[in-house]
């Protein structure tokens, strides 16, 4: 299902963002219905936890497309959300804290917000068990970002 759902980051950033962010919106409206409407993960043939992991996935691609293209109201806005979605995430078994936390500190650091996203990335780097997340984020990456900071 992802793959049809999927909107190329590069192709997204060479694209006008109004047209973008529209898809974008839609993506995001679509996976979220899905998640709460288990007769509609019926049709489309998939369960909670697939659903839950593509939104998880869509807004990590919109906070970031959304970054690319200069919009850091939209990309924290959408960050936020996915901070409050870890709860729900976590019932449903899909460990995505990493990926969520990581991107939230590059949102902040584009926001200006420099301090508070070392200290994300240092906690992040601590507190969470790479090998066991559910959408992958190494810790080299990780340690990198922090090195490059």
């Amino acid at each position: 299902m992802w793959r049809q759902l999927v909107l190329h980051t590069d192709k997204a950033r060479k694209c006008r963002y109004t047209d973008v962010n529209l898809i974008l919106s839609s993506r995001e409206t679509l996976l979220s219905a899905l998640s709460y409407r288990p007769q509609l993960q019926t049709i489309v043939n998939t369960g909670p936890r697939e659903i839950g992991k593509l939104h998880v996935l869509a807004l990590l691609d919109s906070t970031r497309i959304s970054r690319s293209h200069g919009d850091l109201q939209n990309s924290l806005t959408t960050a936020t959300y996915l901070s409050d979605l870890l709860g729900s995430t976590q019932t449903l078994g899909i460990k995505v804290e990493a990926a969520i936390e990581y991107e939230a500190a590059r949102v902040l650091w584009d926001q200006g917000e420099m301090s508070a996203s070392i200290k994300m990335l240092q906690l992040l780097d601590t507190s969470v068990d790479f090998r066991k997340q559910t959408i992958h984020v190494g810790k080299p990456e990780l340690l990198a970002r922090l090195v490059s900071l």
